[in-house]
Parts: C-alpha cells; structure tokens; sequence
C-alpha cells in the first residue's frame, strides 16, 4: 500500500490513536459528536498480532503477525477505508489526534506537531520512558501512511501546568530541581474533560468549580480542581507516583529502590517490577490487577485480594481527605472516572463511607452494583445532597478529537487565501 498524500485536511472526521508499546488503540470522530467508529491493533511485533475494529454494531478481527506501527496503521487505513467495513473516504478527515503522556515543561496546550514538537516529545520520553516512545512510532507511522494530514498532540500533562510552585516542587538540590524534576501529573486530558462536564451538570461556570476528580483505572490517580484547573494531583514526576494502581505502587519511600539495589537487583529489573508487579498485583500475590477479579476472590475468603482492596481503598480515601484539606473543604462534588471509577459500584461505596463527615454521601440505588451505570453521567448522591457524587465516563478520546478539530480549524482560519 503506497502512502496516501491527504494534505488537505478538510474533512469533519478525526482519527484519533492512542498508541502503545505493542498496540494502537483508535477511534474516528465526527466534529462535535460520538465516535464513528473504533477499534485497536494488539501485540505488535508478535506473531499472533490483531486488528478488532468495532462500526455500527458490528466487530471485525483480523489475526496476522504485524510487525511494527507503520504496518499496523496501515491495516488501521485499509479497515476504514474498506466499503465492508469502515467504509470512509480518507478525504473525509481533517486530522490525527495523538495523545502523548508526557509534555514536559514547554507542552501547556494541544498543538500542531511539527519536527521541533516531534524533537521535544522524544526529549521528554526520559520521563516517560515506556510512554513517549510509542507516540512517537504512532507520530511516524502517519507521516509514511497518511503524508502531509495535520497532526495534533494532545498532552495528559498540559492540564497539570495550572500546579502553583509549592505543589509542583520537590523538596531537592536546586540542580536537580533544574533538570526538570518535578511533579507534572497525568490524566489530565481525562480530568479536563471531566471538569467540564461536572461544571455543566452542577450547573456551575467551570471558572467557579472546585472538584475532586478520581481517574480510576488500571492506572490512577486524583486530582484536586480549584476554580476549574488544577490545584494538585497525586501522581508525580511519572505515573509512577500517587495512590496504589493496577501494577504500580504509587507513593513508596525512595530508600526502597537502594534496599534492593544493594540486593542485587538492576536498575533495569527494579524499574521493570515497579511498573508491572506491583500495586494490586503485587499485594494479591499475583493474582490480578484486575478489580472485579479481587473483588470475586475476596467474597471467596482470598486474604490477599482482600488487603490489596483494603490498601487501594485506604489511599484513595486518604488522598481525597488531603485534597478537601488543600481546598478548605469547598469542595462542590467528588467525581470517579476511568474503568474502576465507572463500573465498580462496591468500591464507590466503600470510598464514600469514609467521606460521610464532609458531607458526601451516596443513593445506594443510583450507585448500583459492578458494572456499567448505563450512562454517560450520573449524579449518584441522595436527592438534597449539598455536596455531589458523580460518575462521569472517561472520554478522552473525543477530548482529542475536538482538539484536533480546533487546532485545524484555527490554522485554516489563518491561512492567507
């Protein structure tokens, strides 16, 4: 398949990707609307490589080795543009939206991508090192597969660039400190757009809206919203830091990394362990990350699915005590998003019963059990509640996509014609 030159860009439809060391997940976007269509290229590099691609109600797989980005966003292309399947003209869109994980110090905002943005995301992946680097694959596989259309990065750290000095410093040598090290935190496309939804539903301007926003996923974290942007978030220089995750650890004492360093163990193996065996795996001795799996092992009487629960349950109620402390407990609402903070009904329940003497409580009957609410957004607290508990889904794919849109639109705008 020869590259495709859509340079125009004139379209109403956005692809937006998302891509991972061994995966490209995607979605196309309508201006202003849902997503069209989506889907996702897994195990890339491996011989048993797969494309699902999701429209209309239907699903679509392929099973064939892929071998890397370019040739995944090609089978991506071929899909779409299939008349069987994704059945659209590549005239018809305007943009890609990437998210990008990490955007240092300079990235504030969405924007174009050029080769002084590709140079300073690849700059950046020493402090996102297994996350930058598959952006910038995605980056280049568009440039080859689809030529000159408009590229956006979108960064999970712009929202975080509100932190006043005081919450983004460590308390580190000057040159350190001047090296870049710092906290950023993440989701922050994700807290955004739940910002802006949880403003509308409170019926509140977003410039006189305070939050806590729970992204809780398989990574997680929480963010303190004051006046609408970010106060403070609990994960730090990297995702690494914060409240207990699926295979992270969230905050650990720094001396633990020389304790097993004097042990033996490598830089390389240490990192690796931290990123992938640890938080609610590691404390349920292997048996999952996953929250439905632990929540089914402890019914069961498994003691180590029960104190990975505990301890996830414990710091993220903590970390919501510390946050209503910082906003002096003008907190208008308590929002959970992501997979976790979506669908567990249990683990809600749980976080909020500790918040009861700040005023949150929830309608047992809204909350529902495991599983989708079956809506976008819900107000879960009891009917005259003062203080809210929502549950606004995780969209930041189309928080990407109307980027995209914006971006392109702006520029066309200031085009001389």
């Amino acid at each position: 398949m020869r590259q495709r030159d859509v340079s125009v860009g004139l379209g109403r439809k956005a692809l937006v990707l998302n891509s991972g060391s061994s995966s490209i997940k995607f979605q196309v976007r309508q201006e202003g609307g849902k997503a069209l269509l989506s889907g996702k290229v897994e195990r890339i590099g491996e011989d048993e490589s797969k494309l699902v691609l999701k429209v209309g109600g239907k699903s679509f797989e392929l099973s064939r080795p892929i071998k890397d980005h370019e040739e995944g966003l090609r089978l991506i292309v071929e899909a779409l543009t299939d008349p069987s399947r994704g059945a659209m003209k590549l005239e018809d869109l305007s943009a890609v939206g990437h998210r990008v994980v990490h955007g240092g110090p300079r990235f504030k905002e969405p924007v174009r991508i050029d080769g002084d943005v590709e140079a300073a995301i690849a700059e950046y992946a020493k402090l996102a090192p297994l996350h930058n680097p598959p952006a910038l694959a995605g980056i280049a596989a568009v440039h080859k597969v689809l030529g000159a259309l408009p590229q956006i990065a979108v960064f999970d750290t712009a929202f975080h660039a509100t932190l006043p000095e005081e919450a983004s410093s460590y308390a580190l040598p000057k040159e350190w400190r001047e090296d870049g090290v710092r906290r950023y935190g993440f989701h922050g496309i994700s807290v955004e757009n739940a910002t802006l939804r949880a403003a509308k539903m409170l019926g509140r301007p977003v410039e006189q809206t305070n939050l806590i926003v729970c992204h809780l996923g398989n990574g997680a974290s929480i963010t303190a919203v004051h006046h609408g942007k970010s106060r403070d978030t609990s994960m730090g220089m990297t995702p690494l830091a914060g409240i207990t995750m699926g295979t992270r650890p969230g905050d650990v004492d720094v001396g633990v990394v020389f304790h097993m360093l004097k042990q033996g163990l490598s830089i390389e193996q240490i990192e690796k362990d931290l990123n992938n065996r640890s938080g609610l795996l590691g404390l349920s001795d292997g048996l999952s990350n996953d929250v439905r799996e632990l929540l089914a092992a402890e019914t069961a009487g498994n003691a180590h699915a029960k104190l990975a629960l505990e301890k996830y349950t414990e710091d993220i109620t903590e970390q919501i005590g510390a946050f209503l402390a910082k906003l002096r407990g003008d907190v208008h609402a308590i929002v959970f998003t992501g997979g976790v903070g979506e669908n567990s009904g249990v683990l809600r329940e749980r976080i909020v019963s500790h918040l009861n003497t700040f005023g949150f409580s929830l309608d047992r009957r809204k909350n529902g059990g495991e599983g989708s609410l079956g809506v976008d957004e819900a107000n879960i607290s009891p009917g005259r509640a003062a203080k809210k508990v929502l549950v606004i889904r995780a969209d930041e794919e189309g928080a990407i996509g109307e980027a995209a849109f914006r971006l392109t639109r702006e520029e066309q705008a200031s085009t001389p014609r």
